[in-house]
């Protein structure tokens, strides 16, 4: 896992300016990139995963941490009038469990469910309808659907998969939500 034929870090081999110190792991070719070209590649692929250089090997980074903020409401393109500031969210998504920054369009009607449907737009099922902070990808949810119907996996263990996924050696702590269920009486239970 180290620069391959290269003695030190090669060019960015789309701008061919900067060093090319990032590579996705989901895209084919394995193309070094600089933290623009990484950056304004994946704005249609916000979910890849990405490596940057540190001198040694290459290491575990997120498009968030390289500046990638996924704008909703307008098919990616950047909106005119952005709501606030960037808001942080957890994707769970097939390939692992994602921290990005959202950026809601203010363009149109004002109001939580503004949020919620650019959000279903953009194929990511809210957690719940108010203030989502996490998603789920339409896509894990499909897959999650067939793997139940034809394997009987339950949800805990595609959860235990996915942050297994996520981190494969159990050094990262992944975000645990509690979740509460109300009974036939009202009381809530921690599920």
């Amino acid at each position: 896992d180290g620069l391959g034929d290269y003695a030190e870090l090669p060019v960015c081999e789309r701008c061919q300016e900067n060093e090319g110190c990032y590579r996705c792991t989901d895209c084919t070719g394995g193309l070094r990139l600089c933290k623009e070209c990484v950056v304004s590649d994946h704005g249609a692929r916000p979910f890849h995963r990405v490596q940057r250089w540190n001198g040694e090997f290459y290491e575990k980074h997120s498009l968030r941490e390289a500046g990638l903020v996924i704008q909703l409401g307008h098919d990616g393109r950047s909106c005119p009038r952005p709501y606030r500031k960037p808001t942080p969210l957890t994707v769970i998504n097939i390939s692992r469990i994602h921290e990005v920054d959202i950026d809601y369009c203010d363009c149109g009607t004002v109001g939580s469910s503004r949020q919620i449907v650019q959000l279903l737009r953009g194929s990511l099922w809210p957690a719940t309808v108010d203030r989502p902070q996490t998603v789920t990808t339409l896509r894990t949810l499909k897959m999650f659907h067939a793997l139940t119907l034809q394997g009987k996996l339950n949800a805990y263990d595609f959860w235990c998969g996915l942050v297994r996924i996520t981190d494969r050696m159990g050094t990262r702590n992944t975000k645990v939500r509690k979740i509460y269920l109300c009974d036939a009486f009202g009381t809530a239970q921690l599920v």
